[in-house]
């Protein structure tokens, strides 16, 4: 820690400066901010639809068994998010699953045949949910139920070991260690099992098609109205209240006024791979809150799925999500930092990723700004934002305002 300024905070916790960032810290005028965790607390929203969306998969679709715990802590989500590649949590859902289909598939290698047999073919949806739970049944008839499934994520290739081996392009290395490692366990090709995993783990289609995995998450979170709303379609699986309803702000009004009125920032940016229509009734809720926010110059997932879209009509397949820095580079491209200097505020290591090659490319000066207030393991978070050089580490948003106001006492 030598080359941080230790910065004793009102709330008697501690935030941390990289000292050769102090004084483009003195310059800094302009913030955009990612939106879960920072701007909105999700911990009993989207982190509970990961833990629900997986259940519901393994108990309900593939009829495993009940089950009295979860297949996932929160603390297992943060390890998936601390591998720098998974800011969308349908992804990270998807990601989970296909690890539990695969410990069991590799556990009931025995009957390879019957497993290839049963991915032949395509099918509609009903087909594809009758194969799913003749899946289920091979499964407990070789002695896996819900219980032993969840027991098994600490045995020898344990749900940590998938984890590790993780970089930051988040799902398709995710998918790149699953199907390698059922093609070894099984003995088959890497198309084999491919085509396997791809049938038993459905994901691969829109939620208006056989993508069941994101559609269940938005329908447990969004609830049936916003799901209506933003999709045009009637729930399936799930119909009542959305997790969405649990989501309360996290960022003081107090903080943004004293940012804008009393230190001279302009209003704030958001880069996030939210969705706009599930963003903003909860920015809402926060009296003149578009006196605080520039939501025109602002990125959300529709602005990054629309931009990926132009690139594959120009033959160009890439992700925009973050850790890619397009969200925070079109942001500030927008809103016009005074003197090119902004900082991005962000929960994750891929929020500090995508900062630092905002920062490579050359065009603006950018200060990497993590907070610890959404993870459920503090300390590992805390290493890995130290591991990746993050400019500023704070405990919570709220202290950015004595952050600033406390500038000079830090650096004496």
């Amino acid at each position: 820690m030598k080359n941080y300024f230790e910065l004793q905070l009102p709330t008697g916790d501690k935030g941390y400066v990289k000292k050769s960032s102090a004084d483009l810290l003195e310059h800094l005028r302009c913030l955009i901010f990612d939106c879960d965790g920072v701007l909105i607390d999700v911990s009993d929203s989207f982190i509970t639809a990961i833990i629900k969306t997986t259940k519901w998969y393994l108990t309900e679709i593939l009829k495993l068994g009940p089950i009295t715990g979860d297949f996932i802590t929160s603390e297992e989500i943060s390890l998936f998010k601390n591998s720098g590649g998974f800011n969308n949590d349908w992804h990270l859902t998807y990601g989970v699953i296909l690890y539990f289909v695969t410990l069991l598939l590799i556990n009931i290698k025995n009957h390879k045949n019957k497993l290839l047999a049963l991915v032949e073919g395509n099918g509609n949806l009903e087909s594809k949910l009758h194969k799913l739970e003749e899946f289920g049944n091979l499964c407990k008839s070789a002695g896996f139920n819900s219980i032993r499934l969840a027991s098994s994520r600490f045995g020898d290739w344990s749900l940590k070991n998938y984890v590790d081996s993780l970089d930051e392009s988040g799902l398709p290395s995710a998918e790149e260690n699953a199907k390698n490692k059922l093609a070894e366990s099984l003995g088959i090709t890497f198309d084999q099992a491919s085509k396997i995993l791809e049938n038993l783990c459905l994901y691969q289609e829109s939620i208006y098609d056989l993508n069941i995995i994101k559609r269940y998450f938005e329908e447990i979170y969004s609830g049936s109205e916003v799901f209506k709303n933003v999709y045009g379609t009637n729930p399936i699986f799930y119909k009542g209240t959305g997790l969405i309803e649990n989501e309360k702000l996290i960022l003081e009004e107090q903080v943004l006024k004293t940012l804008i009125s009393k230190l001279g920032f302009s209003r704030f940016g958001i880069a996030s791979s939210r969705q706009r229509s599930q963003t903003l009734p909860i920015l809402q809720r926060l009296k003149n809150y578009e006196n605080y926010f520039d939501l025109d110059s602002s990125v959300f997932l529709e602005d990054i799925t629309l931009a990926e879209k132009n690139l594959r009509s120009k033959g160009i397949e890439i992700s925009l999500e973050k850790p890619n820095p397009y969200s925070l580079l079109t942001v500030a491209d927008r809103i016009k930092p005074p003197k090119r200097i902004f900082g991005y505020v962000g929960d994750t290591v891929s929020d500090i990723i995508a900062a630092k090659k905002a920062q490579k490319q050359g065009t603006y000066s950018v200060l990497s700004i993590g907070v610890l207030y959404a993870t459920a393991d503090r300390e590992s978070l805390f290493k890995k934002f130290i591991s990746l050089d993050a400019d500023i580490i704070l405990p919570s948003p709220n202290d950015l305002s004595p952050l600033f106001t406390n500038l000079e006492v830090m650096k004496n």
